[in-house]
């Protein structure tokens, strides 16, 4: 159980993707392709589950998305709530029949933000995603160095996905995540504007949610 716990931690971290909010997107999906890179450990039936594409549902500061794989033959469902203001994320998870999650607020983003090292180095390569022209930056964040590519076209908060990335001019719109050696990289591909009923965005009642730093101490936090 504990394996199969830890294995969804580390994938409910990088599936809590950007929250899109902006100027001319207020309501609507957005669409990410995702390219997966998973430790030799992980058995392969897993990365066969994962999705290569990753559906949002945004309006205003809400984010909601759903999610459904197989880890070790159990059918895990993670769906995750966010809100950008204030800042707040739950992901419930059904594992086993048993509902549950965690849930961070403004009190852990800060407390995590003040772990961060991150210096930005912001080169003249430009290109094209989503319509939107993107300019790449190298990120160096606590001994790590990967890539983002950002838009000054778009005005987006931040969620719990690219909070990392403070201090970041520009809105991400690709960029690449490794959560205990699990790898994934997600670029935007579309913009769907649509009406979205606000009940989508309600928490579920019914699942126990667990304080994030009370996980952390657990043992399976990040």
């Amino acid at each position: 159980m504990r394996k199969v716990l830890l294995i969804t931690f580390s994938l409910v971290i990088l599936l809590n993707i950007k929250a899109i909010c902006q100027k001319q997107f207020k309501e609507g999906e957005i669409t990410y392709a995702a390219e997966w890179d998973l430790p030799s450990s992980i058995p392969s039936s897993i990365s066969e589950s994962l999705p290569k594409e990753i559906v949002m549902s945004v309006k205003n500061s809400n984010l909601f998305v759903p999610m459904e794989i197989k880890i070790m033959g159990q059918s895990i469902t993670m769906n995750v709530y966010s809100k950008s203001n204030p800042i707040m994320m739950a992901t419930c998870m059904k594992v086993m029949g048993r509902k549950m999650g965690f849930i961070m607020d403004e009190t852990d983003y800060n407390n995590l933000m003040d772990t961060l090292k991150v210096e930005y180095e912001y080169l003249d390569f430009k290109k094209e995603i989503a319509g939107y022209l993107c300019k790449k930056v190298i990120v160096k964040m606590n001994g790590t160095t990967s890539e983002v590519f950002v838009t000054d076209e778009l005005n987006l908060p931040n969620s719990q996905y690219t909070m990392t990335y403070k201090g970041l001019k520009g809105t991400p719109l690709e960029f690449k995540q490794d959560i205990n050696g699990m790898k994934v990289r997600m670029k935007a591909i579309s913009f769907n504007e649509k009406p979205i009923d606000d009940s989508l965005f309600d928490i579920p009642s019914d699942y126990k949610l667990t304080p994030l730093k009370d996980v952390k101490k657990s043992g399976i936090g990040y």
